[in-house]
């Protein structure tokens, strides 16, 4: 069982394959705008650091390039399907 902090997870993650793609216009339109390449969606899917429910979504975060990226996931959804990325500091 993984430790828990209030309701965000954290430990080894539990790999969840590939997002769905393409990625619909919103999220292309993200990635472009932040710098984030495709492959570091499912590189934080599959390696996440932290996992914390948000509304409709959950938030998977993990560093990449020495920052922390979070990708939103709609929930229920399988294979995944992004709803957004942002860098840990920036407003979805």
């Amino acid at each position: 069982m993984r430790p828990r902090r209030g309701r965000i997870l954290v430990g080894q993650p539990t790999p969840i394959i590939t997002a769905k793609r393409p990625f619909n216009r919103h999220v292309r339109e993200r990635l472009s705008e932040r710098h984030v390449p495709e492959g570091a969606v499912d590189y934080v899917l599959n390696n996440w650091t932290e996992k914390r429910p948000a509304g409709r979504s959950t938030i998977y975060s993990a560093p990449v390039d020495g920052q922390d990226l979070k990708v939103y996931v709609r929930n229920g959804t399988n294979p995944p399907v992004v709803t957004t990325v942002a860098w840990k500091g920036e407003q979805r």
